[in-house]
């Protein structure tokens, strides 16, 4: 059967190859929102391992600072709220609300 000069044949072979590259496209976009979001992850785990390097050093407010520094680098990563949970219950805060001073490399609560 001919349609327009071609034969159908070569109208099948078209719209396949048409459909490809219409999966790939997708495939493609998808793969650069999932390297977004890992980069996202990437950077939070860094400032997580950063804060427990500084945590083992005693370093209390680089620890809390790196902690947060996660979280604004992937809010929907809970390791970062975790270990900041953490560190504030060891510090004898229970939320992040409460008030820490640094005073000569030392935190002070305050009531």
């Amino acid at each position: 059967m001919n349609i327009a000069g071609f034969e159908l044949s070569n109208m099948h072979i078209i719209c396949r190859i048409v459909i490809k590259v219409f999966y790939l496209s997708l495939a493609f976009i998808w793969s650069l929102h999932v390297h977004a979001q890992s980069s996202a992850r990437l950077e939070s785990m860094r400032f997580i391992k950063e804060g427990d390097n500084f945590l083992r050093m005693g370093n209390w407010n680089d620890a809390m600072a790196s902690y947060s520094s996660s979280i604004i680098a992937d809010p929907s990563y809970a390791d970062g709220y975790m270990k900041r949970a953490m560190l504030n219950e060891r510090l004898g805060s229970q939320t992040d609300a409460d008030y820490i001073h640094l005073n000569r490399g030392q935190y002070e609560l305050t009531n």
